[in-house]
């Protein structure tokens, strides 16, 4: 095992959460100190979550089981307290803390693309949808069970996105696919980003190989780095335009990238992007 210098983010992390009902699409969401996670409560581990899940269907908030609800993997349920024109979670029955296999991953990602087609997309005034999942307390999981988000928004598709020119990023790239490219690129140190070889490719039936490229980023950070949280997220347009980005948790935030965020100074990455993406390919500094 390699490793690297690093200030990782401790117990005092911070996470929000919806605490109070939205009201005019406005949210409440205050910030206050993560619990460690294996000191809470999950509705959707045993002995709480039959009777959890049942009082949920009861109240209209589950939407659909998969396969079935006498043998389900994955619930799909109303998230009520949010923002977004469409917002649901996906929650797997197993609390494991990310899918055991590249197989198991696609499976998921094809339910999530179908939620998608199906009931995000067709939602009046949706222009483009999101999907995420925050792995570990430092990524801001404050649920000790796994869970997807699935959003469907009114936020405007971009005609352009600054990952299409991937070609005039040669330097950042840290592999290539057939369909898919990841690139070295993001505000925080290690944000790897996954975009479409081709301009404005379709997302639809690619989810075997959108799998296992997402598969190979999280086992090489696994690798080089000791397990590190890490976020998921992925904006998608109705016309099929998609990005998914991986971003470890590798540093705590400073004053120089709250700065940053508000324009008023760069980004300050404990290394260079040139360096972790060397770090990445050798597994050496």
């Amino acid at each position: 095992m390699h490793n690297i210098s690093l200030t990782l983010t401790g117990q005092k992390v911070t996470a929000g959460g919806t605490r109070q009902p939205v009201t005019k699409r406005m949210i409440t969401r205050p910030w206050q100190a993560l619990q460690p996670a294996g000191g809470t409560v999950c509705p959707f581990c045993p002995p709480e979550r039959s009777g959890k899940l049942d009082k949920l269907e009861a109240q209209g908030e589950v939407i659909e089981w998969y396969p079935s609800k006498e043998n389900y993997k994955l619930v799909s349920l109303k998230n009520i307290f949010t923002p977004f024109l469409y917002h649901e979670l996906l929650v797997p029955k197993d609390e494991h803390l990310w899918p055991s296999s590249v197989t198991e991953l696609a499976e998921v990602l094809k339910i999530i693309f179908r939620i998608l087609r199906e009931r995000v997309f067709p939602v009046r005034g949706v222009e483009s949808a999101q999907f995420g999942f925050h792995h570990g307390q430092h990524a801001g999981q404050n649920m000790s069970h796994p869970h997807w988000h699935i959003i469907g928004s009114d936020w405007p598709t971009h005609s352009e996105c600054e990952w299409c020119e991937w070609r005039q990023k040669e330097s950042s790239i840290l592999f290539k696919s057939e369909s898919f490219v990841a690139l070295l690129d993001g505000v925080r140190a290690g944000e790897t980003v996954i975009v479409s070889r081709v301009h404005h490719q379709k997302w639809e039936g690619k989810e075997d190989e959108i799998a296992d490229r997402l598969g190979q980023v999280v086992r090489l950070f696994q690798e080089r780095f000791n397990n590190p949280d890490f976020i998921i997220s992925s904006a998608l347009e109705s016309g099929g335009h998609f990005w998914l980005s991986y971003t470890p948790i590798l540093n705590q935030w400073g004053c120089t990238e709250v700065l940053a965020t508000r324009g008023l100074g760069p980004y300050a990455h404990p290394c260079s992007p040139e360096a972790m993406l060397q770090y990445l390919r050798t597994g050496k500094l």
